[in-house]
């Protein structure tokens, strides 16, 4: 059973010129679901892949920062190569940011590296299938490989987090939902290996299970060889809460023309394993981060449910049409719904229909 938690075919490109916002926050909560949320910003890159003629790389980056001045750092990745998709992974990384200048529209932000590293990465073709928690993880751990045959081992945690835990320096447009990592006329990033301080007060719950899945479409509707790809991952917490995370990267007429993220947070029910899977069940979300942007133009809208103003604008379903939710149970009907998914006992694998059925 497939829960489709957003719809955007009709959104992409319909002119629609909207900007909403809606940001803020609860009191502070040790899995990061009412922590008081100042920003939430999106980025996403098209790269060339290495697994021959018309590989890519599909990456979509999300920022949130918290007012106790703690982010978390989300990436997705989804790899085409060879006509089918090769693999996915996500790095879900939590830290502490400074606050630099802001001007023209620009906020500069640096993110020490991780305190948490969480990494999840598996080929759909065979061949590896990583999961790492800083949390609670055992040592010597396995990283991707660097090269072929080759064994690329994690001895600590602060090998792990010199891997995929690196900071960022970053920039945020103020007025929309979006960041870059390059400040505006320079062509280089710059990384960071300050270590972060204290992100307890937001992230310390630990977290039972992680599970990731992607999924690649190809609608057709926005020129030849135009493709959409998502990744899904549900993070269970020792408290039995959910982070749900989705990304999307839209690609079309030879460009990428948006993004959408929705991270959703709320409680679950996990089953007994069963032919090696269970179900976890998402109960309709507590709190909805959406962001979604389209950089062919028309419309830029970001919700936070812990603190919207309504009548809040959604993503169209039809061309001129407007899409309204009146209250926070209209944003969590159309963005987080009840959901089912199935997730390995044995991997770090999520199932968006029963493995078993």
């Amino acid at each position: 059973m497939k829960k489709k938690l957003f719809k955007n075919c009709a959104a992409l490109v319909l002119g629609v010129a909207a900007l909403v916002s809606c940001s803020g926050g609860a009191s502070a909560k040790a899995n990061g679901s009412a922590a008081n949320l100042i920003g939430s910003y999106v980025a996403n890159e098209k790269a060339d892949g290495n697994y021959g003629k018309g590989s890519f790389n599909a990456l979509v980056y999300q920022v949130n920062l918290y007012e106790e001045n703690v982010y978390e750092f989300i990436k997705t990745e989804v790899m085409y190569g060879y006509g089918m998709v090769l693999g996915t992974t996500t790095i879900v990384n939590h830290g502490t940011y400074v606050a630099g200048t802001s001007e023209d529209g620009i906020a500069e932000y640096t993110l020490n590296a991780a305190s948490e590293v969480l990494f999840n990465s598996y080929s759909k073709a065979g061949g590896y299938n990583i999961s790492i928690n800083t949390q609670n993880q055992t040592y010597p751990v396995e990283l991707l490989a660097k090269t072929q045959g080759e064994k690329n081992m994690a001895n600590s945690k602060e090998d792990v987090i010199k891997e995929y835990g690196t900071g960022y320096k970053i920039y945020c447009e103020t007025a929309k939902n979006t960041f870059s990592f390059k400040k505006e006329g320079s062509d280089s990033v710059e990384t960071v290996t300050t270590a972060s301080g204290d992100i307890s007060k937001v992230f310390s719950e630990e977290i039972r299970s992680s599970n990731i899945v992607n999924n690649f479409i190809n609608p057709g509707n926005y020129g030849e060889g135009s493709w959409t790809a998502e990744a899904y991952q549900v993070n269970v917490y020792e408290s039995g809460e959910y982070e749900f995370i989705k990304t999307e990267l839209i690609f079309g007429y030879g460009i990428v023309l948006g993004t959408t993220t929705i991270v959703n947070y709320g409680t679950t029910v996990l089953s007994e394993p069963e032919d090696g899977y269970q179900t976890v069940k998402l109960n309709a979300a507590d709190r909805v981060i959406f962001n979604s942007f389209s950089k062919a133009g028309g419309y830029n809208i970001k919700i936070d449910t812990a603190n919207c103003t309504y009548p809040v604008e959604l993503l169209a379903k039809n061309q001129g049409e407007k899409n309204m939710a009146n209250s926070k149970e209209d944003v969590v009907k159309e963005y987080g719904p009840e959901a089912t998914y199935y997730v390995s006992t044995s991997k770090n694998e999520l199932s968006l229909t029963n493995p078993n059925a």
